[in-house]
């Protein structure tokens, strides 16, 4: 029975209906007017409540979570053998993290002018980034990556990576990113300090000692550079670019053999690494394996390695680069 018809009383007895006050008649349209009025109140009931169930899940997962999103960070840095900042100067703030941890995972894989999807896509998140976002170093250091990867001019580059590392001068990865767009830019000077700034801030962190040895030698001292790869290849001994940077140190010092051990083993780690196959094969030629040279330019010719299309020859080298 609806209760304005007379169902449980107050003390929630059954009484009929003949012995209680009737309600009078509402008028019309006023049901309608309840009616609309309640539905609404259930609305704005559900909505909060889809609020505080949408934040009430965010602050119980972990991943959502301030905590969370910096290990996202961290994770995508250390993937890529980049070290993380100094704590002292590693953002915190959720809103940051949210943007950056995206980006980072984008960039993962990425190269200096590879131009992927992933990083053009990087770019413009972090360009679109509100101007809190830009307090953070970890921003200046993944726009400069990003930047690096799509292929913008060495300026831009190093500008973040200056803004980076004016905002956390221990961040050994935003000096290394500066570095490498002072190479990129012809200032070799400029890149060995970046590289030794790099290298001291964290002395495991390798990538900047490779990139010392590689500017040594462009300048042409050699035995300098050598001495630099000996040790990060006494430390790392699978790191493909350390052997790669070494074996061409070797074909610079006249050591073929040497040379050659290098970037077979760099060629092993690496198959598809065009570069490590187009100095294999200069250093087979210089090591007076002609059969084994044209095998390695070959290959690197197939791996997109321009350079290697005039070394090649189509005369079953090819083919036999093919199936090495």
């Amino acid at each position: 029975t609806r209760r304005g018809d007379g169902a449980a009383g107050l003390d929630g007895a059954g009484a009929s209906s003949s012995t209680l006050p009737q309600a009078a008649p509402r008028p019309r349209g006023t049901r309608r007017v309840v009616v609309a009025a309640a539905v609404a109140g259930c609305l704005f009931t559900a909505a909060g409540a889809v609020t505080w169930w949408q934040l009430e899940r965010r602050r119980r997962d972990p991943a959502a979570s301030s905590a969370g999103l910096r290990r996202r960070v961290d994770a995508a840095l250390v993937a890529e053998r980049e070290p993380v900042p100094p704590a002292a100067c590693s953002t915190t703030d959720r809103r940051t993290l949210a943007l950056l941890a995206p980006a980072a995972e984008l960039l993962a894989g990425g190269a200096p002018r590879g131009a992927r999807p992933h990083d053009l896509d990087a770019l413009a998140q972090l360009e679109a980034a509100p101007a809190p976002t830009r307090a953070a170093p970890e921003y200046w250091y993944l726009l400069g990556r990003a930047r690096l990867f799509a292929g913008r001019d060495a300026a831009a580059v190093g500008e973040a990576a200056q803004r980076a590392v004016g905002r956390c001068a221990g961040f050994a990865a935003a000096h290394n990113l500066a570095g490498t767009a002072a190479f990129v830019a012809g200032r070799d000077a400029d890149a060995l300090a970046e590289y030794e700034r790099a290298a001291a801030a964290q002395r495991d962190y390798m990538t900047p000692q490779v990139n010392r040895g590689l500017v040594l030698l462009r300048l042409g001292r050699v035995p300098e550079a050598t001495t630099a790869l000996n040790e990060v290849v006494s430390r790392t001994p699978g790191r493909v670019e350390a052997r790669v940077a070494r074996g061409q140190a070797h074909l610079l010092a006249g050591e073929f053999a040497l040379a050659v051990a290098d970037l077979e083993t760099a060629v092993k780690n690496a198959p598809d690494d065009a570069l490590a196959h187009l100095l294999l094969g200069e250093a087979y030629g210089k090591a007076k394996r002609p059969t084994d040279a044209q095998k390695a330019y070959c290959r690197a010719q197939a791996l997109g390695n321009a350079a290697a299309a005039t070394l090649c020859r189509r005369d079953g080298g090819a083919a036999a680069a093919g199936s090495r």
